[in-house]
């Protein structure tokens, strides 16, 4: 195992809740089996960098050490294993016992939001959503009051949102009650209340309201869509298989609740703490005679061409110099042209 490269890579604190709830290794198993060349931690950091960056399987970055293969490899096993759904689960479960709530929620918030998908996606795999006018995929989200996830299942765009429901009282038998927008609103709840025992409510818009406002409840799913879209992986489908691509939303909130995870543990410099740092510790201040590197240490500068903001700071006023092909003539006559003062002045 290396060191860490991008920001999108696991910190200490995160790879000590996510290890545990890997799969055991085969050779550790009484099958047996061959032991793993690279260490775990390198592929589920290669995993996230495809994920958060949107880059090509094959486009991952040498500095990893893996293969592309390797990695597609593991994220396509973990993914038929459902392994990154029960990460996901024990990290919600996770936060919310650590803020004082139950680790099984009783109400949830849906929402749906439909996508572009690429010339890759398949006929079959795709459909056109009248009302967004859209020819993608959509994508289905329940998530808890803390805009935690609970499921995430991607469809073609002309398929109903009751498949959402179904599924959703099958993974969680404890729900209750149910928040959504007007798209849930008609049948959709006398069918919920008499098949599924759910109680679905919707939020609508206050009427003769113009422009953005945001509505109570249906806020904290809109959010977690927000969150899904800061991973360029997520921003449009390209993928052929369904499978994976619904792996590729879990892996943005697991990612969160990893966060949320480690932060929350005594002696753990908080996120938001770390990025302002780092950013803090990026920024160079230029002079005109000294350059102050981030690593805190003044040297003086060492002559070469300045360029951008150091340029125009640093940059001596005065007469412009005469280019070095020009001759001495040429020379003077220029000068004398830079020292006349203009008509605009």
């Amino acid at each position: 195992m290396t060191r860490r490269r991008y920001t999108c890579d696991t910190t200490a604190a995160e790879w000590a809740l996510i290890e545990p709830l890997l799969p055991v290794p085969a050779c550790r198993t009484t099958a047996g089996g061959r032991p793993e060349k690279h260490h775990r931690r390198d592929i589920v950091d290669a995993i996230r960098y495809v994920t958060d960056n949107g880059c090509k399987w094959r486009a991952l970055p040498h500095d990893y050490g893996v293969p592309w293969q390797t990695v597609y490899g593991f994220f396509a096993r973990w993914a038929r294993a459902s392994v990154l759904t029960r990460i996901r689960d024990a990290l919600r479960e996770m936060v919310r016992a650590r803020a004082g709530r139950c680790p099984r929620p009783v109400t949830a918030i849906l929402d749906s939001q439909t996508v572009k998908a690429a010339e890759t996606v398949a006929k079959d795999q795709r459909g056109y959503d009248a009302a967004k006018k859209i020819n993608g995929r959509k994508r289905h989200v329940a998530v808890d009051t803390q805009c935690l996830p609970l499921l995430v299942m991607v469809t073609p765009a002309d398929r109903p949102d009751r498949d959402l429901l179904a599924r959703l009282r099958i993974l969680h038998p404890q729900l209750a009650l149910a928040w959504a927008d007007s798209a849930y609103a008609g049948t959709l709840i006398a069918w919920a209340d008499r098949f599924l025992h759910l109680t679905l409510k919707t939020v609508r818009r206050p009427i003769g309201q113009k422009g953005f406002v945001v509505l109570p409840r249906r806020w904290i799913v809109e959010r977690t869509l927000g969150w899904f879209m800061r991973a360029r992986r997520n921003a449009q489908r390209v993928s052929v298989k369904r499978l994976l691509n619904a792996n590729a939303y879990r892996g943005r909130p697991s990612r969160r609740c990893c966060s949320r995870s480690a932060a929350s543990q005594p002696g753990t410099t908080p996120w938001r703490s770390r990025h302002a740092a780092s950013r803090h510790r990026g920024e160079q201040y230029c002079a005109s005679e000294r350059l102050r590197t981030p690593t805190g240490h003044d040297r003086p500068h060492t002559g070469h061409r300045a360029t951008g903001r150091s340029a125009r700071i640093s940059a001596p006023v005065g007469p412009r110099a005469a280019p070095a092909s020009t001759s001495r003539a040429n020379a003077a006559s220029y000068s004398a042209r830079a020292r006349r003062p203009s008509r605009h002045a």
